[in-house]
C-alpha cells in the first residue's frame, strides 16, 4: 500500500510538473465556417492576444514553438493536421510562436489561418504575424505582420 501511494505522488507530481512545462504555451484552435477577406484577416491580427508568449525573449521561441505544436497536436485529429501543416510548411527554428489557428476560407479555397507571436526590435516575442495557408498543400496564399520588427 505504502508503495502504491508513493507511486501515485511521483505520478501526480510528474503531471503537475509536465502541465507546468507546458503552461507557456496557449495555442487556440478554431474550426469554423467563417470566410475571410484580406482586410478582415488584418483586422483579425490586430486583436489577437499573443497570450502567455506575450514580450517573451527570443532564445525561448524554438522552445514554446515546440510546446505549441504539441499542445494543438493533443487536441484532437483536426488540430494535429494542422500542426502538421504548420510544421511541413515553416522550420522548426523560426524565431515565432503559434497562438492561433484557425480552419477557414479565403479567397475560395479552404485554409489554415495562423497567427504567430513573433520578434520584435527588442528581441522579444511581441510582434505579430499572419501567414494564410492552404489546407491540403501547405502553400502560403497570404501573408501580414503587426508590431515593430528588428
Amino acid at each position: 500500500m505504502r508503495n502504491v501511494r508513493r507511486a501515485l505522488a511521483v505520478a501526480a507530481l510528474a503531471a503537475a510538473i509536465a502541465l507546468s512545462a507546458c503552461a507557456h504555451a496557449r495555442v487556440t484552435y478554431v474550426d469554423s465556417d467563417a470566410s475571410y477577406t484580406a482586410q478582415q484577416l488584418r483586422s483579425l491580427l490586430d486583436r489577437t492576444d499573443l497570450g502567455s508568449v506575450a514580450n517573451e525573449r527570443v532564445s525561448k521561441a524554438t522552445e514554446l514553438r515546440h510546446e505549441a505544436l504539441v499542445e494543438l497536436r493533443s487536441q484532437g485529429s483536426a488540430q494535429s493536421a494542422a500542426a502538421d501543416v504548420v510544421t511541413e510548411t515553416f522550420p522548426a527554428a523560426t524565431e515565432s510562436v503559434p497562438v492561433y489557428v484557425e480552419r477557414a476560407t479565403f479567397d475560395s479555397s479552404e485554409s489554415l489561418i495562423l497567427i504567430e507571436a513573433w520578434v520584435d526590435s527588442r528581441n522579444r516575442l511581441s510582434s505579430r504575424r499572419l501567414w494564410v495557408i492552404d489546407a491540403k498543400s501547405g502553400q502560403v496564399y497570404y501573408s501580414a505582420s503587426a508590431g515593430s520588427r528588428r
